[in-house]
């Protein structure tokens, strides 16, 4: 199984926060694309009227989605990204979520905006995939690819599923390619310089404990 990066934009800011999560884990990435496209006028918050202010007005309304659906059932944790509108995440959000079965899948929420946090953002989505599992939400703005990729070494994500014990797990040969996996996200940050020697050693440290290699 594998991450799927799955965002929407609407001025290129999540956009270019995505383009390095996918890049980072060499992960597929699927934009999604509303129907139609917002326009400016459309994400005008100053008039009520806008349709951006309407849907967000309206709990139930679900943006449509132009992009092809997108084979679900091959990952096991979708990164999502969003912007934070009203302080959650847009409507066409909720259309995604809704728009498959997520069952088993763990849903890894980012966001960027003007200045908001998070705050019930991950509560307000959680009614649209009760199958799935989500991770607290994580705000990105104006971060640095060496910090992305801290925070998805923290999550020690790299394509496992979250209850996998390593413990109870007694083919050898199964947890080495777990570790070989992991040691291959970590080879691919400290490469590309977006953790430090030190910061590469200490995980590649924690993750052997972890395993009991």
């Amino acid at each position: 199984m594998k991450a799927l990066v799955a965002y929407f934009s609407a001025t290129g800011t999540t956009e270019a926060v995505a383009k390095t999560i996918a890049s980072l884990l060499e992960c597929d990435i699927y934009e999604i694309v509303p129907d139609p496209l917002y326009t400016k006028d459309d994400l005008n918050w100053n008039n009520t009227k806008s349709r951006s202010s309407v849907e967000m007005k309206e709990e139930n309304s679900r943006p449509a989605i132009k992009s092809p659906a997108v084979n679900i059932e091959q990952y096991d944790r979708i990164f999502l990204g969003f912007p934070i509108w009203w302080y959650i995440a847009p409507r066409i959000i909720n259309t995604f979520l809704e728009s498959y079965d997520l069952s088993d899948i763990t849903i890894i929420p980012f966001a960027t905006s003007g200045g908001s946090g998070m705050g019930q953002t991950v509560d307000h989505l959680r009614p649209s995939a009760l199958e799935a599992r989500f991770t607290e939400g994580k705000m990105l703005n104006n971060t640095s690819t060496a910090a992305i990729a801290a925070w998805l070494n923290d999550l020690s994500l790299t394509y496992l599923p979250s209850n996998t014990k390593f413990e109870s797990m007694n083919d050898h040969e199964k947890k080495t390619d777990l570790f070989n996996r992991q040691k291959k996200t970590l080879d691919t940050f400290l490469a590309r310089k977006a953790i430090t020697q030190e910061d590469y050693e200490k995980s590649l440290s924690q993750l052997k404990e972890k395993m009991g290699m």
